[in-house]
C-alpha cells in the first residue's frame, strides 16, 4: 500500500508540473522569432530557351545485300555462317558458305553481276581487284583479270580453307585461232579431255562468292541461318559502323534548329556529350559513308517514321558513340533561342521590374544590410533573369534579398 501511494504521488506531481506554465514561457511564446532575410546568390551563365526531344541510339544506316545462288547447282543451301550480329567486316572477310563455297564480303558500290575469269575486263573486275589489294593479296587494280589476279583469288580461297574454283576451257585449234572460247563455268577441279580438243583449267571468281556493300567498315546485323535455301531473295543485313542519335523533328522545334548546330545529348545511363545535329529528310541518307542502294537492295531505314523529317545527331570530334548503346533511349537538348550569354543570373523574385527594361535588386553588403541597386534586365525566362548592374559592381557569389 505504501508503494502504491508513493507511485500515485509521483504521477500527481508530474501532471501538475506539466500543466504549469511559467511567466517566462508565456512571454517567449508570445514573442515572434527574429526575421532572417531570405537571400539568393548571383550566378553567371547563359539564359537559353531549350527543348528536350526524346530519341534513340541507332546505326546511321542499314542496308541489305542479296546472296546469289550457286550457278548450275540443283539447290543452294547455307552450310555455315561465319559472321554474327555485331560482327564488323572488311574486305575479304568470310560471311557465310553456300554449298560449302565461301561467300566473301567485298567493298563495292554495286553487286557482282557475272563470274570473272582470265582476260575479263570491267568495273566489276577492278572492284574485285581493289578488295584483293586491300587484303594484301594483289599489288594493283588495273581492271584486267590477269595472271596476278588469278593467283590472288587462289590465295583468297586457300586462306578460307576452301576449294579454289576452277573452270575448264576447251578449244579446237580453229576456235583458238578465231578467238572463240567454249567455256564451262562449273567449279571443276579436274581437267576434261575431249577428242580433238585441248582442255585446260583456269582459276576464276564466281559471282556467288561475293556479297557487297558500299563501305569498308560495316557491321553485320543479320545472316541467313544454316539450312536456308538461297533462292535469290535471301539477304545479309549490314549497318554502317557509324552510330547516331535519332529523334523526330517536331514543328515547334523545326524553325529554330539550325543544321549543323551543336547540341547536348544525355544517354539512358545519364552520360552527357555534345554532338552535331543534322536534319534528315525522307529518302536522304544521314551517313556520308553509306550509299542509298547496296548489293542491289534499297537502304532499310530503322526510323519508325520514314515520311517525316528527323533530327540525327552525330558525335563531335571529342566524343564517340559506340555500338553498345544501340537501341538505348537518349534525350537531345536543343537550344531554341539564346536570350543572354555569359550574364549575371538571379531569381526572378529578386528583381523589382520597372519600365524600359530597368529594375532594382536588394544587394546585401558587408555588414549584412541591403542596398537598393539599379540593374538593367537583359532577358527573363522561367524563374531566372539575366541582369547588368548600373549603380555598383556586382559579382558572382554576391547575395540579393528575396521579398
Amino acid at each position: 500500500m505504501l508503494a502504491l501511494v508513493l507511485v500515485m504521488g509521483v504521477v500527481a506531481v508530474w501532471c501538475v508540473a506539466a500543466a504549469f506554465t511559467s511567466p517566462q514561457q508565456i512571454e517567449a511564446a508570445s514573442t515572434p522569432p527574429d526575421r532572417r532575410p531570405v537571400t539568393a546568390e548571383i550566378g553567371r551563365g547563359s539564359l537559353q530557351d531549350t527543348r528536350n526531344v526524346s530519341g534513340s541510339v541507332r546505326y546511321a544506316e542499314e542496308t541489305k545485300a542479296v546472296v546469289s545462288p550457286i550457278r548450275d547447282a540443283d539447290r543452294s543451301v547455307v552450310t555455315s555462317v561465319s559472321a554474327s550480329d555485331g560482327t564488323q567486316v572488311t574486305s575479304g572477310a568470310l560471311v557465310l558458305s553456300v554449298n560449302d563455297c565461301p561467300v566473301f564480303f567485298l567493298d563495292s558500290p554495286f553487286p557482282m553481276y557475272r563470274d570473272m575469269g582470265p582476260e575479263d575486263m570491267g568495273s566489276d573486275v577492278k572492284a574485285l581487284q581493289e578488295n584483293l589489294v586491300a587484303v594484301g593479296l594483289l599489288g594493283e587494280a588495273d581492271g584486267v583479270f590477269g595472271a596476278q589476279t588469278q593467283l590472288a583469288v587462289q590465295k583468297l580461297f586457300e586462306r578460307a580453307n576452301a576449294v579454289v574454283p576452277q573452270r575448264s576451257i576447251a578449244q579446237t585449234p580453229e576456235e583458238k585461232l578465231n578467238g572463240v572460247d567454249n567455256l564451262s563455268s562449273s567449279a571443276s577441279t579436274s581437267a576434261t579431255f575431249q577428242t580433238g580438243r585441248a582442255t585446260s583449267l583456269e582459276t576464276f571468281f564466281p559471282m556467288s562468292s561475293a556479297i557487297t556493300a558500299a563501305s569498308n567498315r560495316v557491321v553485320v546485323r543479320s545472316v541467313p541461318e544454316v539450312g536456308t535455301i538461297i533462292d535469290g531473295t535471301s539477304s545479309v543485313s549490314f549497318a554502317s559502323s557509324n552510330v547516331v542519335v535519332e529523334a523526330p523533328l517536331f514543328s515547334d522545334v523545326s524553325p529554330a534548329l539550325v543544321d549543323g548546330a551543336t547540341v547536348e545529348v544525355t544517354s539512358a545511363d545519364g552520360e552527357k556529350f555534345s554532338g552535331v545535329a543534322r536534319v534528315r529528310y525522307p529518302g536522304v541518307s544521314d551517313d556520308p559513308h553509306a550509299a542509298e542502294s547496296v548489293g542491289g537492295s534499297q537502304s532499310a531505314a530503322t526510323s519508325a517514321s520514314q515520311d517525316s523529317p528527323v533530327i540525327v545527331v552525330v558525335a563531335d570530334g571529342e566524343h564517340t558513340l559506340d555500338d553498345t548503346r544501340v537501341g538505348q533511349a537518349a534525350v537531345i537538348r536543343l537550344v531554341v533561342q539564346t536570350l543572354a550569354s555569359d550574364a549575371l543570373l538571379v531569381p526572378r523574385v529578386a528583381v523589382a521590374e520597372g519600365e524600359s527594361g530597368l529594375g532594382t535588386v536588394l544587394l546585401q553588403v558587408e555588414d549584412g544590410s541591403f542596398e537598393v541597386t539599379r540593374v538593367r534586365i537583359l532577358a527573363a525566362l522561367g524563374g531566372q533573369v539575366a541582369i547588368e548592374s548600373l549603380d555598383r559592381e556586382v559579382a558572382v557569389g554576391d547575395k540579393v534579398g528575396i521579398e
